[in-house]
């Protein structure tokens, strides 16, 4: 997703870009937390979860390379009510 934004604009954020490894389980956004970091998948893939009041959660998205963990801080919300993590 990065990749496709213009040269300029990527050179921008590229300082603030870190590049990580994703295993298997690993949380990437808790609910109604604060969102500490957003993720751009570049493999594998993530899945939201709406976890209920009695701990029951239900996949409600899933995530790939074409998109991104912790969205909602694009809007200027800082938490979410769903969790996100790596599935595969």
């Amino acid at each position: 997703m990065l990749r496709r934004l213009p040269e300029e604009v990527f050179e921008h954020i590229a300082s603030d870009l870190k590049r990580v490894d994703l295993p298997v389980r690993r949380s990437l956004v808790e609910p109604n937390r604060p969102i500490e970091h957003v993720c751009f998948i570049e493999s594998g893939l993530a899945s939201m979860v709406a976890v209920a009041s009695n701990g029951i959660g239900i996949e409600v998205g899933q995530i790939g390379y074409e998109g991104m963990s912790g969205y909602p801080v694009v809007l200027g919300v800082y938490r979410m009510p769903n969790r996100a993590f790596m599935q595969i």
